[in-house]
């Protein structure tokens, strides 16, 4: 790995020389500044050190390894030498020096690690007194000023070389104030970051060094022995024959920019606003933030960027952007968002940082707790005259969460009430409505559709206003209704509120009723003055016993009473029968006996009613038909019996209507056998002898229970027991009626 190369140009070197170099390089690492004072007093006096070979084999000649001083020989320096050798131009110095903002002769910007050889410039004094050092060159040599306000955390770093071919003195850089390093601060241009130490321990820090760039020579310096100029570095390259190398570990090529990277750091993260957020928090999780988010928030930032007053051509200057949260709550999701200058090209940028694709730096800071402050930084080299700046813009997240209880409300129903109602009754319908959710539900609304079969005062289509009802909270509703018919019924509630709750509730309800059926089971046609039994039904077909029974009859004038049973008891004012019965059961049936004759013909009529608590009640028209017929009886008796032959006998044949209605058409037949013969006759109607027959004429009229006598005389021609026949006949009977007599005759021979 290449050393530093110095250029010896013209300048020739004898080993000598080489050697007395080496010697002030050890004078100075080992005892600072002192080392350099006895330098110019015993080697100085000479004047400029010249002649150096210029074969490269005569330089690798002069160097003997045994006398290189490793890493681990080297006296780290002390705070003062930090103090007096500052890590940036125009910066602050750490000493807080009010004259660091004062402008001084530099040297190209280098660290405190590099130093020129065989420049015979005039010197010229600065600031840096005693601490200051030149070797064989009369120039002033830049004071340094640290850009940091931590007197342990600094970074000494050339600006970068746009040309290869000069390579710079390695510096020193380490994590521990107590333990320096010789490091290789060759960076592949593959990487995306720059290689920085946070600045978290005050023992800790960095020297880093960037190679240093020709063009950043001031044009106000000295022309040095070697070439430097921006125009020669842009034409050649440096033809020194030999190099100078102290170590071969490092690589000291410049640290390149990072690569513009659109994704943020990995210690944040976006969300679709484009806000980096500190890692694990999102604002798309829907999830309630910590409490501390809760409540009124208002982060504050303040931004202060700050700038050397003056700043020269190829000097490297720093311009710090601090950022302080004055608020009273943290700022998340922190971004620094600035620009190199026109007119000047960036050197080195802290803390870590990228670069997007429209040239912008940008910072990630991640969360600023109130209170907390960030600080910003980027090194840049102005290249052409005129005032230069930029713009920090800085962005955070103002977070502010609330959360609040999601709750569910819900409605339910019930309603407690019998199973049966007797009709006519008041039923009570004990209505429940609760909430059995974790929320108040408003608006809550009970409905009711009264079925037919019940009523309520106010209609059969209700809605109460319940209100609100609390999670758990019930409230109670009494419904009364009235049962009017009887029957198996729903009854349907219904329970509403507000955001579309409903819970329904239908109980079935049977409202039962007595029920009376009476009923007339005799005959429906009689003759007068006949008995006619009836058998009076009464039975209950409802779905409640009928109590207080009370059953009448209600003759007809034609109709007669003569008996009944079941304690019935007849009232001749009313001309009805009685009963009475206190209860009868559901789908029961009975009977009681009533006895009339008809006295009357004609339609005769018996009203049949029953009645019931409850109002219940039934009736029954029974019709009965009495008729008035005739009923005719006859009989034929002989006046003499036994008569002797040749003697005569009457037959006297008695006609009796004992019907209701008069007989008409009576007519008497009588056949006589051939030991008799008739031979006169009368009776209430004319007779006719014809041989052995005696016929009378029809009867016109026969009244009920009156009597018509017929008689017929007959001779007895011989003896024997003979007999007679007699047949009766009217318009009422078609059939003749038959009667027999006989009669005994005899001789006296």
């Amino acid at each position: 790995m290449p050393g530093t190369r110095i250029d010896l140009g013209e300048i020739k070197m004898k080993s000598s020389a080489v050697r007395v170099v080496l010697t002030a390089v050890l004078a100075f690492g080992m005892l600072g500044g002192s080392g350099w004072v006895v330098y110019t007093k015993f080697i100085e006096g000479n004047g400029s050190v010249v002649g150096v070979n210029d074969t490269d084999s005569e330089i690798a000649g002069l160097i003997d390894p045994d006398t290189v001083l490793s890493e681990q020989d080297i006296t780290p320096p002390t705070a003062d030498d930090f103090d007096r050798l500052s890590m940036a131009t125009d910066a602050f110095p750490v000493s807080e020096n009010p004259a660091g903002d004062q402008e001084a002769n530099t040297v190209p910007s280098v660290s405190e690690g590099e130093f020129v050889i065989g420049d015979t410039t005039p010197e010229v004094s600065g600031d840096g007194g005693g601490d200051a050092f030149v070797i064989g060159d009369t120039s002033a040599v830049d004071q340094f000023t640290t850009d940091d306000t931590n007197p342990e955390d600094f970074t000494i770093s050339n600006t970068p070389e746009s040309t290869p071919d000069v390579s710079p003195i390695p510096t020193l850089d380490s994590a521990d104030a107590g333990d320096f390093q010789i490091t290789d601060t060759d960076t592949n241009p593959a990487d995306d970051t720059i290689l920085t130490q946070p600045s978290t321990d005050e023992n800790q820090f960095s020297l880093s060094d960037a190679p240093a760039d020709p063009v950043s020579a001031s044009a106000d310096q000295p022309a040095l022995p070697v070439d430097l100029s921006a125009a020669a570095a842009d034409t050649a390259e440096l033809d020194a024959p030999g190099q100078l190398s102290l170590t071969e570990e490092p690589n000291l090529a410049p640290l390149p920019l990072p690569e513009p990277s659109p994704a943020g750091s990995d210690f944040s993260s976006a969300d679709n606003t484009g806000i980096d957020l500190p890692q694990g928090f999102s604002l798309n999780e829907g999830q309630p933030g910590s409490l501390q988010l809760e409540g009124q928030q208002s982060p504050m930032l303040t931004v202060e960027k700050v700038a050397p007053a003056e700043v020269q051509v190829n000097r490297s200057a720093v311009f710090t952007t601090k950022i302080k949260n004055t608020g009273k709550v943290s700022a998340h999701g922190v971004r620094v968002t600035d620009f190199v200058p026109k007119g000047a090209r960036l050197e080195s940028a802290h803390p870590e940082f990228v670069q997007a694709s429209d040239g912008s730096i940008q910072w990630t800071l991640g969360t600023l707790e109130p209170g907390d402050e960030a600080t910003v930084s980027m090194k840049v080299v102005p290249l052409a005259e005129g005032e230069i700046g930029s713009v920090a813009r800085v962005s955070f997240a103002a977070l502010a969460s609330v959360r609040t209880v999601s709750t569910r409300p819900q409605l339910s129903i019930t309603q407690a009430l019998p199973e049966k109602v007797l009709i006519g009754e008041s039923v009570l319908v004990n209505v429940t409505v609760s909430n059995p959710g974790s929320g108040d539900a408003t608006g809550v609304v009970l409905e009711a559709d009264i079925p037919a079969e019940l009523s309520h005062v106010a209609g059969n289509e209700l809605e109460y206003p319940v209100g609100t009802l609390r999670p758990g909270q019930q409230k109670q509703v009494t419904l009364k209704l009235s049962a009017k018919a009887a029957g198996v019924v729903f009854n349907t509630l219904t329970v509403r509120g507000n955001g579309q709750m409903e819970d329904r509730s239908v109980q079935q309800i049977e409202v039962v009723a007595p029920d009376v059926q009476v009923g007339l089971r005799g005959p429906r046609v009689r003759y007068l003055d006949r008995e006619a039994i009836y058998a009076v039904d009464v039975a209950n077909p409802g779905t409640a016993s009928a109590k207080n029974l009370k059953l009448v009859a209600f003759l007809s004038k034609g109709l007669k009473f003569v008996s009944t049973d079941h304690f019935g008891e007849y009232d001749p004012a009313e001309h009805a029968v009685y009963w009475k019965l206190e209860e009868l059961p559901p789908n029961i049936r009975d009977s009681v006996k009533l006895t009339a004759v008809a006295v009357e013909p004609g339609e005769q009529k018996i009203v049949l009613e029953g009645t019931a608590d409850l109002g219940v009640k039934d009736s029954f028209n029974h019709i009965v038909r009495v008729e008035s017929v005739p009923e005719l009886e006859f009989t034929v008796k002989d006046t003499a019996d036994p008569i002797e032959v040749g003697s005569d006998t009457t037959y006297e044949i008695k006609v009796v209507n004992r019907g209701t209605r008069t007989a008409t058409g009576v007519q008497i037949f009588a056949a006589f056998p051939e030991s008799l013969r008739a031979v006169q006759g009368g009776g209430p109607s004319e007779l006719r002898i014809e041989g052995q027959n005696a016929l009378f004429a029809p009867l016109d009229r026969l009244p009920p229970n009156q009597e018509a006598v017929f008689r017929v005389k007959a001779k007895a021609l011989g003896s024997g027991d003979k007999v007679i026949k007699v047949q009766m006949i009217s318009d009422d009977v078609n059939i003749p009626v038959t009667k027999e007599e006989s009669t005994r005759i005899y001789t006296d021979n």
